[in-house]
């Protein structure tokens, strides 16, 4: 259809139909590396790209830290934790000796680790940024309704250790892979934290000193949550064309020849009329246009003379539930309080 006819039938306030606006916003929020995109349907917001690497932290918080002593994770008693492990595996040792020194290594005593999210997918805290800053993007105020549009199939996590990591020495990591597997819990992407607690020494050693590094990688899906839709019901239309052809001797007169524009702009005033016998004259202006080009000759504007009940079958909202698959990964950055003993 002509532009400028659009724009003018808009502006003549001819078709008084709602609107929606309807755009895909990059949103770049400092928490993360990459920005967000979102999709603005009205005052519907949608996920419509997530960031594929996060950062997260470790936080270690100390429930008894038994053979760390009570000086807390340090340099000094991490020399003491490999000497023990390196005991643990030295053939000269007896074994009730080795066994000894083992255990002081993966058995006695715990940490507890707190992993996080800067933010996670689903805070309010991280919505409301967002909200912020599509209405100053589009200059509104609107009441966004935020949905929750996409969904964590799962998870799993990596452990990357230095060729000198302590935990390489008894080795037999699946150990310390059963205690982090809860790790994997997609509460910690969806609440944005959780808590795991370890007995291994040799592993926090390494989370301190950086010579272990926690890799999580999630999968799900995303897209626009929508079920398919059509603009008019099979009732509506054989009433709109009942309507059309009845009523077309009134705008269109025998002999008189318009101009497109004139029959374009005389059309539209009969569909609206047909519309509204319907009780549809809510219909936003995207579709009435979309019905208008079905129902129009291009040539002269004015409405086809053999209306067809399958030119209105115009679907809409046709998008598959999470149509998009992903693949992240929560990278781990290790915090470093200092750590005491606690009775």
């Amino acid at each position: 259809m002509n532009v400028f006819l659009r724009n003018f039938l808009i502006l003549a306030n001819f078709l008084p139909f709602c609107t929606s606006a309807s755009e895909h916003i990059e949103v770049n929020i400092s928490a993360f590396n990459e920005p967000i995109e979102i999709f603005v349907d009205g005052n519907t917001i949608f996920y419509s790209s997530l960031p594929k690497n996060l950062v997260g932290q470790v936080n270690f918080q100390v429930n008894t830290i038994g053979t760390f002593y009570p000086s807390g994770i340090t340099d000094s008693n991490c020399e003491l934790v490999e000497s023990r492990a390196k005991n643990a595996v030295n053939s000269f040792f007896p074994n009730s000796v080795r066994v000894e020194q083992r255990n002081l290594v993966r058995k006695y005593g715990s940490v507890k680790l707190k992993f996080s999210t800067t933010d996670s997918f689903y805070s309010k805290l991280l919505k409301r940024r967002i909200v912020e800053k599509i209405s100053e993007k589009l200059n509104n105020n609107l009441s966004y309704d935020f949905k929750d549009n996409f969904q964590i199939d799962e998870a799993s996590f990596v452990v990357e250790y230095d060729k000198n990591a302590i935990s390489n020495i008894i080795d037999n990591k699946e150990e310390i892979n059963k205690q982090l597997f809860k790790v994997t819990d997609i509460n910690l992407l969806k609440k944005g934290s959780i808590s795991v607690e370890l007995n291994s020494s040799d592993f926090i050693c390494d989370l301190h000193s950086g010579k272990a590094k926690i890799k999580l990688i999630y999968q799900g899906k995303y897209g626009i949550k929508k079920n398919t839709n059509y603009i008019l019901s099979n009732s509506e239309i054989e009433h709109i064309i009942l309507n059309l052809n009845n009523n077309k001797i009134k705008y269109f007169e025998p002999n008189v020849i318009n101009s497109k524009e004139k029959n374009l702009i005389l059309s539209s005033l009969l569909l609206k009329e047909s519309l509204q016998s319907i009780n549809r004259s809510n219909l936003d202006i995207d579709n009435f246009f979309l019905l208008l080009e079905q129902i129009t000759n291009q040539d002269d504007g004015k409405i086809y003379s053999n209306l067809s009940s399958n030119l209105f079958t115009i679907t809409i909202g046709a998008v598959d539930n999470y149509p998009y698959k992903y693949t992240g990964t929560l990278n781990f950055e290790i915090q470093k309080p200092n750590l005491k003993q606690t009775q």
